[in-house]
């Protein structure tokens, strides 16, 4: 029985297992927790809310951060060559050095890292730099000649990379799988401090020995829906191998198509060109063969993530799904929708889920959007408001850039273009209910706290829909009724 009090009357949740069994008043709170056989927990202040739910991340991305080079503190290409420098000196040997999340977009030069840069810190090992995106990066000759021919996605030159090059380099430069198992419990604990209750995590199938023996290892709870990186037809194997992960409620939802690239690398594929290049991006999938991956998803009763950002990018993916028909289908960012793309989803039982997070780290005036979109454009990115009035299923995730839901939230109820902004009511539901009806099991009682549900709640410090959310508190995390967070007892 947990019974929360402050400037309003006392009231109770009572929990019996992993299940919320009632939320009684005042009164029968009391005489609940009068009783012999009733634990009762006593939060003196603060807010009950339903367990936050991510809707797209990236487990192990977060469990790999210890073993690589942080750049996110980096302000320049300067700070980039420091950073790895420090890095690889402390850690000497021939094992590559990986940097991880620059962002160019606040430098005062906004240029990439290159090639130059990175022989300066090895001309022995491979050294990688990729910027937060996951999109795009730099290498140096050494990483340059094991990448071999990827054609448009390297420049040889100034050693650039992107997309199908960065997804080589990555798993080129990948520490030992036993890095990956032992920082699962300590990514998943990391959630937990931000009152993360679920996530919809995206695994790529090479990982997923050493995904399942972290699950294994960790036991710490956390409601996962898996969708894989392969194809549809590797789905069942990529579920089998899983089984004994250890995780009780590790749930295969799908698979992961990946459409485009996104904004910052300037391969989201938008109908007209970039402000600031004469490129349109790039389609990373022939519209042919996408139906057809959607189409054998639908047949095996699976659903299908695709990964969309630019407006050609939406409009490809929701004219293939319109294809198809009836298919448990999502796209996931969905950044850029224009008015023909706001007309193809209007009305459809796709979701779209979005970053909030990201309309806080670059929308508005001169930020990146406004840089690579220009100034009319960019107003189109991540229409919360038009697309909640228009009724189309939105649920939000944050990608790991930064995961901390309460920080997304506030990106959806201050957006830069005040049209677009919508209620902490509504953005604090779509980080909550609705991820569990776009998962693996619509159905799944959670999300709410109300009797039968499962118990995944957070205490705030202070009331998210009145407060600044910037100064609220994660005092609390609840898994199916195990207290998580903090792990004092």
């Amino acid at each position: 029985m947990l019974r929360a009090s402050g400037r309003f009357e006392e009231a109770g949740i009572l929990v019996e297992g992993e299940r919320i069994a009632a939320v009684p008043g005042p009164a029968d709170s009391r005489q609940i927790a009068a009783r012999d056989d009733v634990d009762t927990v006593k939060l003196r202040r603060g807010f009950l809310v339903p367990g936050f739910v991510d809707a797209h991340f990236h487990l192990v991305a977060g469990a790999l951060k210890q073993w690589r080079c942080d750049l996110g503190s980096a302000r320049s290409i300067e700070d980039v060559g420091a950073l790895l420098e420090t890095y690889a000196a402390k850690h000497p040997g021939e094992t590559p050095v990986v940097g991880v999340d620059w962002d160019e977009s606040d430098w005062e030069d906004a240029s990439f890292p290159a090639r130059a840069l990175l022989d300066g810190i090895s001309t022995i090992r491979p050294v990688f730099a990729r910027r937060i995106c996951g999109h795009v990066g730099a290498v140096n000759s050494v990483l340059l000649k094991e990448l071999g021919a990827h054609g448009a996605f390297v420049n040889t030159d100034t050693g650039v990379i992107t997309e199908r090059a960065v997804a080589r380099a990555t798993e080129l430069t990948r520490p030992a799988p036993s890095h990956v198992e032992e920082g699962i419990e300590t990514a998943i604990r990391h959630l937990h401090t931000l009152g993360v209750t679920g996530i919809h995590d995206i695994i790529e199938e090479n990982n997923v020995e050493a995904y399942a023996a972290g699950l294994r290892r960790s036991r710490v709870p956390l409601r996962i829906d898996g969708f894989f990186h392969v194809p549809p037809e590797r789905f069942a194997d990529l579920g089998a191998r899983m089984r004994d992960c250890g995780m009780s409620d590790f749930r295969p939802a799908g698979i992961k198509v990946y459409l485009d690239g996104s904004i910052g690398a300037r391969t989201a594929a938008l109908h007209t060109p970039y402000e600031d290049d004469p490129t349109t991006g790039t389609l990373l999938v022939e519209p042919g063969s996408l139906r057809e991956t959607l189409r054998s998803s639908a047949d095996r009763g699976i659903s299908c993530a695709v990964h969309a950002i630019g407006d050609r990018a939406v409009a490809t993916a929701l004219g293939e799904m319109q294809a198809v028909g009836d298919g448990r289908f999502r796209i996931e960012h969905a950044e850029i929708i224009g008015p023909a793309e706001m007309e193809l989803v209007r009305g459809t039982s796709v979701a779209l889920v979005m970053q909030p997070n990201f309309v806080r780290n670059w929308a508005g005036e001169n930020g990146l959007y406004h840089r690579r979109l220009g100034g009319e454009r960019w107003r189109r990115n991540n229409p919360f408001r038009s697309l909640v009035e228009a009724g189309v299923r939105i649920a939000f995730g944050s990608d790991g850039m930064p995961p901390g839901p309460l920080y997304g939230i506030r990106g959806a109820t201050h957006h830069p273009n005040a049209a677009e902004s919508i209620s902490a009511a509504v953005a604090l539901e779509l980080y909550t209910d609705a991820p569990m009806r776009v998962g693996a099991h619509p159905g799944r009682p959670a999300g709410r706290l109300e009797p039968e549900a499962l118990c995944d709640m957070v205490h705030l410090s202070a009331n998210p829909l009145l407060g600044d959310l910037d100064g609220i508190q994660i005092l609390g995390t609840w898994v199916g009724g195990k207290h998580v967070y903090p792990d004092d007892g």
